[in-house]
């Protein structure tokens, strides 16, 4: 739940802080969603998401270490939990796709469906600074940036500034060092 917090958060501050919205508008820029746009990272993105997965990951294994006196075998911290599992097979694996799966809407409170993270890429303004939520939608609800898929029909994807030439690798990586 921690790190889930913490990839709102810095979610959350890529949108706000310009010079990290540089970095992050690549991801969004993409005009279709489709499994590769989750790879669709600049590489200073990157380093930011995987540094904080570092240090929350460290954080949170460090002290269960503590807490449970060094009798949890290092290795067991690598394993895939039962949440974890049952979160991607419901969907997660679809929020960067063309399939507008929604959860009940009660469930889109607590959990990010599919269609909510294409919501989160949406042209529309409206829908701007939205749905940052990786798993929990907790954080979006408490924050009020939760936007349900209940009354948004179809979502139409990428960024303007974006959408006046075709976009090449080289273009992509060196768009943040120009704006």
């Amino acid at each position: 739940v921690f790190g889930d917090f913490t990839v709102y958060l810095v979610h959350r501050l890529m949108h706000r802080i310009p010079a990290l919205w540089a970095f992050h508008s690549v991801h969004h820029s993409a005009q279709t969603l489709n499994p590769v746009t989750q790879l669709r990272l600049h590489p200073v993105e990157l380093f930011i998401n995987n540094l904080r997965s570092l240090v929350v990951f460290g954080l949170v294994m460090g002290l269960f270490d503590y807490l449970a006196g060094s009798r949890v075998e290092p290795l067991v911290f690598l394993g895939v939990n039962v949440f974890s599992f049952a979160f991607f097979a419901l969907g997660a694996n679809l929020r960067h796709s063309h399939i507008p799966l929604r959860f009940w809407h009660g469930v889109e409170h607590v959990l990010c469906s599919p269609f909510q993270h294409q919501i989160h890429h949406s042209r529309d303004v409206a829908h701007h600074d939205r749905n940052f939520a990786s798993k929990f939608t907790v954080w979006d609800w408490m924050f009020g940036t939760l936007v349900t898929s209940r009354g948004v029909a179809s979502v139409e994807f990428g960024l303007d500034e974006y959408h006046t030439h075709r976009q090449t690798l080289l273009a992509a990586l060196m768009h943040p060092f120009r704006a």
